[in-house]
């Protein structure tokens, strides 16, 4: 699961940037008096899945890019993306990993989706002890509509549960990534059908450095001392 991993001696920890340019800062910017230093704090996170501090931010990172593939594509029709749910028979454990999302992946497009994201969960939690326990199963985020899962069922051993139309992509990604099943060496998003890179090609999303709100310069990182007697400091 997310956050088992060791942090860095940084994670977590806050930090100040800002912008000097005081010559360029005029008054009346956010209320501030000309020749302001405009300073910033933040919070340093190494954005890794293994990070027991900031694996949230990293959930948040993938799930901001997987919405953004996801309403990216324009399909004819079905025109909202589903979560759909699909738990592996015990008839198909021995398969290797791969081969078993693969197949998971066959059975939702019987199922009637043609395209979509695919994360797996191998846990799931008891609502009563909150204990974990081994119940392997993928989620899938992506566009069609479920028909036929008691035959699904009847003829192979795979529930194939429709959750419905998501309020929210972005958000529902995030919660599904906070428990996924992560390993090095993998990626814990993986895309199939007419959403697979081989079918469907998405600009990138550029993230820009944060800048001053006074002369657009890019922040640097600052020193900051606190003079005076204030505790906690604001």
């Amino acid at each position: 699961l997310p956050g088992h991993g060791e942090e860095y001696s940084d994670c977590g920890v806050t930090k100040v940037r800002g912008c000097e340019n005081v010559h360029l800062h005029p008054a009346g910017v956010d209320g501030r008096p000309a020749g302001a230093v405009f300073v910033q704090l933040y919070r340093r996170t190494c954005a890794r899945a293994e990070c027991p501090v900031c694996y949230e931010v990293w959930a948040s990172k993938e799930a901001s890019k997987a919405d953004h593939r996801i309403r990216s594509f324009r399909p004819a029709k079905f025109r909202r993306p589903i979560h759909v749910i699909v738990s592996v028979p015990d008839s198909v454990l021995s398969l290797k990993f791969v081969e078993g999302r693969r197949l998971a992946q066959k059975i939702v497009k019987r199922a009637g989706l043609y395209g979509g994201c695919c994360v797996y969960h191998p846990f799931r939690q008891d609502p009563v002890s909150k204990l974990w326990y081994f119940s392997p199963h993928f989620h899938i985020i992506g566009y069609g509509w479920v028909r036929g899962t008691s035959r699904i069922f009847d003829e192979t051993g795979w529930i194939v549960k429709n959750a419905g139309v998501r309020k929210s992509v972005r958000a529902t990604l995030h919660y599904i990534l906070s428990h996924a099943g992560v390993k090095r060496e993998r990626h814990t998003i993986t895309w199939f059908g007419a959403l697979s890179y081989n079918k469907l090609s998405v600009p990138k999303i550029i993230e820009l450095p944060p800048r001053c709100p006074m002369c657009n310069a890019e922040l640097k990182e600052l020193p900051l001392s606190l003079i005076g007697g204030l505790d906690p400091p604001p």
